[in-house]
């Protein structure tokens, strides 16, 4: 009887807490005021933290911004005021693993960034950081990513009005970057590319696993798929979703917890659904975890003609990129991110994608950045993954690689 009315006790106060956050941080808290300006409206201070702090956009304009229309006639491929891949005008809550949610805001020029790209004429030097998850920086803040730690350190080192733009996009590899740079990211005039690259990065000439839709036409087919649509409700009203979320994990009964495992599934199916369409109108089931062939694919000599075909594409998209790059008078970096495997293999004898990009660097004289030995000498750079449960960097791994970052393009600027 104690345990019951324990139970009732406690699903009440979750249930006032649910709806004193509804009530409280839910839009009828922030009432927008009617202006033309929207983007001048300040969120106040108290419901936010300092280094998050950004104008926000009202609810038509976030709908005038969709997916759907930004890629359309007014937000084609070409339009010069797109820099990145992500939507632009967009804050919420990333539940791609209900568990472990992220905020993501992004700024007109379609980049994971809190503070809008300032006028080219306004920067003295900016830097453009192309790659996958590693560089988007899944299950951390805007603030937490290494561009903007390396932009931090930069600006109070320096003392120069610099920028660092994340143009990271989780599972594109060298040739969803070299589309990404030719079509939109080269208008912004960046002094500095890094182009990150990790040991699974020849797994999407295998695969196809990750494209990048490449017209409006498909866009708008994606756009009325259910996945899509489910996506874009979470997004819409993931501050509610993720309480909802935490009530149910929260609460004890068989019923709920059968209940929560099918919200985790279908907040999954749909993120990922998002995450990965591709040219292919196939469902596609793929998840944010490593893949276990990557190994396999460098050591094993049955792989070794899929590997040395993929080698052949990649060195032919990085060799372009190279191109671009220097048409444009800018300095290519090339960086090498280690993950848990790269670390483990190279603790036992070597590391043979840090061997190949290094090669790969000289033979295009590309300065090359690898983070693998400051990451194998330091035993705690165990606490710079998310381990166990994620092999993405954490906020820790992400200060690493930003003050490595920084440190180079110090050396760029001393020597020119």
């Amino acid at each position: 009887m104690m345990r019951r009315y324990l139970f009732v006790v406690i699903a009440c106060l979750i249930g006032i807490e649910v709806i004193c956050r509804v009530l409280f941080f839910g839009p009828r808290l922030v009432v927008l005021p009617d202006t033309d300006e929207p983007w001048k409206v300040q969120v106040p201070n108290d419901l936010i933290s300092q280094e998050e702090l950004r104008p926000r956009l009202t609810k038509t304009e976030l709908e005038r911004l969709s997916t759907a229309h930004r890629l359309s006639k007014s937000y084609a491929k070409s339009n010069d005021n797109l820099f990145g891949d992500l939507e632009p005008h967009r804050d919420y809550l990333n539940l791609i693993d209900p568990d472990h949610p992220f905020r993501v805001v992004t700024d007109a020029k379609g980049l994971r960034r809190v503070e809008p790209t300032k006028d080219r004429d306004a920067v003295e030097l900016r830097v453009l950081c192309l790659g996958d998850s590693f560089t988007f920086g899944p299950y951390v803040a805007n603030h937490e990513t290494y561009p903007a730690v390396a932009e931090a350190i930069l600006r109070k080192t320096l003392n120069k009005e610099i920028e660092v733009l994340n143009a990271g996009q989780s599972g594109y590899s060298m040739s969803q970057e070299l589309e990404l740079y030719k079509e939109r990211a080269q208008n912004a005039n960046a002094d500095i590319i890094v182009l990150q690259v990790l040991d699974n990065d020849l797994q999407g000439y295998i695969s196809s696993q990750f494209h990048r839709p490449d017209s409006p036409k498909y866009i708008r087919l994606l756009s009325q798929r259910a996945s899509f649509r489910i996506n874009a409700f979470i997004k819409a009203h993931s501050d509610h979703v993720g309480m909802f979320y935490l009530l149910v994990k929260l609460s004890g009964s068989p019923v709920i917890r059968s209940m929560s495992s099918r919200i985790r599934s279908l907040l999954l199916r749909s993120a990922n659904a998002s995450l990965t369409e591709g040219n292919r109108l196939e469902d596609v089931d793929v998840t944010e975890a490593r893949d276990p062939s990557v190994k396999a694919l460098w050591l094993n000599p049955d792989r070794s003609g899929e590997l040395e075909r993929a080698k052949r594409l990649n060195e032919k998209d990085f060799a372009e990129l190279v191109e671009v790059v220097q048409s444009r008078s800018a300095e290519l970096i090339l960086m090498y991110l280690p993950t848990q495997e790269s670390v483990r293999a190279a603790r036992s004898g070597g590391d043979a994608p840090d061997r190949y990009y290094k090669q790969l660097a000289g033979k295009y004289d590309v300065r090359y950045l690898s983070l693998l030995d400051e990451f194998v000498a330091k035993s705690e750079s165990r606490y710079w993954y998310l381990w166990p449960w994620n092999g993405h960097l954490s906020s820790f791994g992400y200060h690493t690689v930003g003050r490595a970052l920084s440190q180079q393009v110090i050396e760029i600027i001393g020597r020119n």
